[in-house]
């Protein structure tokens, strides 16, 4: 994982440029997952590219790309309890950078906006 690399060295602009890389290799490669593998891979790339948008100061990309995340949660109708589990894990962490992401973008706090 190049752009998960490139994040914790601080090249968050390079970890987006390999993020929507990483979209275009996805949306090609669509036919050989099955559609829940594709809608949690995207779910939890949508999810770091909303983190490294948030940490170079896109506040509007990084709420974007977290809406994204949570879209593909809810189009998720697995029952294994696995992956219930993580799913649930990464709405929780799509919901917060949304949050903190609109705060900063408004200039508000997270608590502000949460309510």
């Amino acid at each position: 994982m190049i752009s998960q690399f490139q994040m914790k060295t601080g090249h968050f602009e390079e970890s987006i440029k390999s993020i929507e890389e990483t979209f275009v290799l996805l949306e090609k490669s669509k036919d050989d997952f099955n559609k829940e593998d594709h809608e949690v891979v995207y779910a939890k790339f949508y999810l770091q590219q909303a983190n490294s948008n948030f940490i170079a100061g896109h506040y509007g990309a990084a709420m974007e790309a977290a809406k994204n995340s949570l879209t593909n949660i809810d189009n998720l109708k697995n029952t294994d309890m696995n992956v219930v589990r993580q799913m649930v894990n990464l709405k929780r962490d799509a919901k917060n950078c949304a949050i903190r992401a609109q705060a900063k973008h408004e200039g508000k706090t997270a608590v502000d906006v949460r309510r």
